[in-house]
């Protein structure tokens, strides 16, 4: 209740916005480059801005936006020609650019979830017979397609095209993410969960419960800081020079999908230390034991 009359004094005391406040940078003698820590001071201004709220609402949606009509009427809303801090307006550009960028990563996840695994697509299964190849190395199936040995990966029938229906093809790629470039990992998380000494818990079926909620994390808006945070690695690959950002160039957009799937491994991988530290009876123990995880990571990533 005390931000807007805060907002307000330190308006009538500098005589700029928030918004150029954030984007000029703290120390007076000299002008700030943008980096991850103004991005996220900047994105929380802009969702917390009532003046701005019409204007940024698909941004907050998560949706894809264009940077240039929305970053001029941000400029006119918030007087920031006036500004003479020269680089205010790039770095609100450049925040802009940032947003757009997750947004376009988020929606590539959320098309990856709709898209439904299909035997008729070469590509689907593929990626399905690489998750064995890599987890199940030198080890040939009895039977090609419909076979109780997926059961071996912890898929819950005969045909694992049921289990991704919850996630789609999603589901499969963020276990063939982690099996491919988390071997040893990957691995160790197969064979705990089937460990005679540990309670068991269905492997593939668990991943699908990971990616569910990673979407969710990146649903609540969790995720912006750690992307943010990885940016200056992203941009090394723009070559786009759009005046939409790195979002328009795939190589950009796949590094940060890239970095999504880098935190379902470590999540995934996290969930084994925590079930064989807990020492379940049995897999009834799971729902309290994710809960709690999810808890702890939601804390991490507020």
């Amino acid at each position: 209740q005390l931000r807007p009359l805060w907002k307000y004094m330190l308006h009538l005391y500098t005589g700029r916005s928030e918004i150029a406040r954030i984007c000029a940078g703290s120390d007076p003698r000299q002008e700030a480059q943008h980096n991850a820590v103004m991005g996220m001071k900047c994105a929380k201004s802009l969702k917390l801005s009532v003046q701005l709220a019409e204007l940024t609402k698909p941004v907050f949606a998560l949706q894809v936006f264009s940077v240039l009509p929305l970053k001029n009427a941000i400029i006119e809303k918030k007087g920031l020609l006036k500004d003479k801090a020269r680089l205010v307006v790039p770095n609100v550009t450049h925040s802009l650019q940032s947003l757009r960028l997750i947004n376009v990563v988020y929606q590539q996840l959320v098309s990856s979830k709709n898209a439904i695994f299909r035997y008729d697509h070469v590509e689907h299964v593929e990626l399905l017979e690489s998750l064995w190849q890599f987890l199940k190395p030198g080890v040939v199936r009895s039977h090609h397609r419909h076979s109780k040995e997926w059961g071996e990966l912890g898929f819950q029938g005969t045909d694992p095209a049921t289990d991704f229906r919850g996630m789609g093809l999603l589901g499969l790629e963020q276990l063939v993410y982690f099996a491919k470039h988390y071997p040893s990992q990957a691995i160790h998380l197969l064979d705990l969960s089937n460990d005679p000494n540990v309670a068991y818990f269905p492997f593939a079926a668990t991943s699908i419960n990971i990616t569910a909620f990673v979407l969710q994390l990146f649903h609540e808006h969790r995720l912006h800081g750690y992307l943010l945070a990885r940016e200056d690695q992203i941009l090394l690959l723009d070559s786009s020079l759009s005046p939409e950002g790195a979002s328009e160039d795939a190589a950009c957009v796949a590094k940060g999908l890239e970095y999504v799937h880098d935190l379902y491994c470590e999540l995934y991988t996290d969930f084994g230390r925590t079930w064989k530290a807990k020492q379940p009876k049995d897999l009834m123990d799971f729902p309290p034991i994710f809960a709690e995880l999810k808890a702890q990571w939601m804390a991490k990533y507020p």
